[in-house]
C-alpha cells in the first residue's frame, strides 16, 4: 500500500512538473532579454552582436547551442565559440579571435594571416600587433611563402623578423635592424636557427648587409666590403667571435646544397 501511495505522488508531482514546464515555454518567462558576448576584439564583438539581434526575444530553451555555435564559427576571424545558456533569459556567448601569424600586403593592402597563411581580416580589426609583414606585391605564389614560413620555427627569428618578400630568384628576410637573410625554398629549418644565432654573435663586431644561407656555407656580407666576406660555417660561431672583423673580401664559389 504504502509502495502505491510513494507511486501515485511521484506521477502527480512528475505531472505537475511537466505543467509547469509546459507554462514556462509558452510564456515569456524563458524569453532571451540579455545576450552577453565575451571576446578581446571589439570589432568582432560588435558584428557577433548584430547577428545575433534576431534571437532576442526567442525562448531559451528551445535555442539549439551547437547549431548557433557552427554559424558563428562560419566567420574566418572566429577560433572557437563557447555558448553557456544562464537562465531564465540570459545567453553568454565567449568568443575566441584567430591569433594573427603575419600581415599580407598585396596592392598596397595590409591583411591579416594564419600560420597557413589564410587570410581571414583586415589590418584595421587588430592593433598594437607586431608581427612579420609577408610583401606579396610581385604576386608571387602565398605557397611558396608558406614553405619559407613553415622553416622558421625558432621562436627569437621570427620575432625579430620585420618583413618577408621575393627578390628575383630568391627571397629576402629583412630583420628589425635592417639586415637581410637571403634564403630559398630549399633551406632546411635548422639553417636558419643556426645562422640567425651567428648573426647575433657577429652583429655588435662590425655591421652587416646581408646573410646568403642558400648555400652550404653560410656567407655573410659586410658594410663598406665590397664582395661577400669568406664562408661560414654556423657551426663554428664560436670560434669565429675571437677573430678579428673581416678587413678584406674573398670571392668564393658556392655550390648548391
Amino acid at each position: 500500500m504504502k509502495k502505491f501511495i510513494k507511486y501515485i505522488f511521484v506521477l502527480i508531482s512528475l505531472g505537475l512538473f511537466l505543467n509547469l514546464c509546459i507554462l514556462g515555454f509558452k510564456t515569456k518567462y524563458f524569453n532571451v532579454n540579455e545576450i552577453s558576448i565575451k571576446g578581446k576584439n571589439e570589432i568582432i564583438k560588435n558584428d557577433i552582436v548584430q547577428k545575433l539581434n534576431s534571437i532576442k526575444g526567442k525562448n531559451l530553451i528551445y535555442i539549439n547551442s551547437k547549431k548557433l555555435e557552427k554559424n558563428l564559427k562560419y566567420d574566418p576571424r572566429v577560433e572557437s565559440v563557447d555558448i553557456k545558456k544562464i537562465y531564465p533569459d540570459k545567453l553568454v556567448i565567449e568568443i575566441n579571435e584567430k591569433t594573427p601569424y603575419v600581415f599580407i600586403r598585396n596592392n598596397d593592402k595590409f591583411h591579416l594571416a594564419d600560420k597557413n597563411l589564410v587570410i581571414y581580416g583586415n589590418i584595421d580589426e587588430i592593433q598594437n600587433v607586431d608581427i612579420p609583414i609577408v610583401n606579396n606585391d610581385t604576386n608571387t605564389k602565398l605557397e611558396d611563402f608558406k614553405t619559407i614560413l613553415s622553416k622558421i620555427e625558432y621562436e627569437e627569428l621570427y620575432k625579430s623578423i620585420s618583413e618577408i618578400r621575393k627578390n628575383g630568384v630568391y627571397y629576402e628576410v629583412v630583420l628589425k635592424d635592417g639586415v637581410i637573410i637571403r634564403t630559398d625554398k630549399l633551406v632546411e629549418e635548422k639553417k636558419y636557427e643556426t645562422s640567425f644565432k651567428l648573426y647575433k654573435k657577429l652583429k655588435d663586431q662590425q655591421a652587416m648587409e646581408y646573410i646568403d644561407i642558400r648555400y652550404k656555407d653560410v656567407n655573410v656580407k659586410l658594410i663598406g666590403t665590397l664582395n661577400v666576406a669568406p664562408k661560414i660555417e654556423p657551426e663554428v660561431v664560436e670560434v669565429l667571435v675571437k677573430k678579428p672583423a673581416v678587413t678584406k673580401s674573398v670571392e668564393t664559389k658556392n655550390k648548391k646544397q
